[in-house]
């Protein structure tokens, strides 16, 4: 259940709560059950009888004090969300109905294509590429934000167009190996 509601909240802490509410109940009245059925042990004539059965009742007791406190507060701090399960909140639930480079791929094909790429955050007025560069062969998918594509000639700027969710960027240059324009975050970006 906990791992269930990390990925569906990607929030560890909140999985957590949401956990503990759900089994809190069930997991204490088969302690109770379980305690009860030992501590009967304890009116046993024979002395390892009682002893097995305090100390078994004692140990699920203490089991379901573990239960309540300790695996909770540790649970809130591990990262159980996946990669795929963070960048599907970047990318949306269905990202190869809504991002254009991902049209026409099945949805385990995208997490196949996702989970190959970096994902890079640039600040607002960034530079991504500079018209010229040599040598590079990055392809970007705009996740979010706004990117300025710009031609440079004799210190002048020269709009190309902005790309926006979805959009892609430095293909040109990746197929000539020279960027043709260069790109810089209108807003911050990924």
């Amino acid at each position: 259940r906990f791992g269930t509601a990390a990925r569906r909240f990607a929030d560890e802490k909140r999985a957590a709560l949401e956990t503990l509410r759900d089994v809190l109940r069930p997991v204490t009245l088969t302690t109770i059950a379980l305690c009860g059925g030992f501590l009967v042990m304890a009116s046993s004539e024979l002395r390892n009888q009682v002893q097995f059965g305090m100390l078994a009742a004692f140990t699920l007791a203490c089991a379901w004090v573990i239960d309540v406190t300790v695996t909770p507060a540790l649970t809130a701090g591990a990262r159980i969300a996946t990669f795929w399960d963070v960048l599907r909140l970047d990318l949306g639930s269905e990202p190869h109905k809504e991002i254009a480079v991902f049209e026409g791929l099945t949805a385990r094909q995208t997490r196949v294509f996702a989970m190959m790429m970096d994902i890079r955050s640039i600040r607002a007025g960034d530079l991504l590429m500079r018209q010229g560069e040599t040598g590079v062969r990055d392809i970007y998918v705009v996740l979010e934000g706004e990117l300025s594509v710009y031609s440079e000639r004799d210190g002048s700027e020269t709009p190309i167009r902005t790309a926006r969710r979805g959009d892609l960027v430095g293909t040109m240059g990746h197929y000539s190996g020279t960027r043709n324009a260069t790109v810089r975050a209108k807003e911050a970006a990924r």
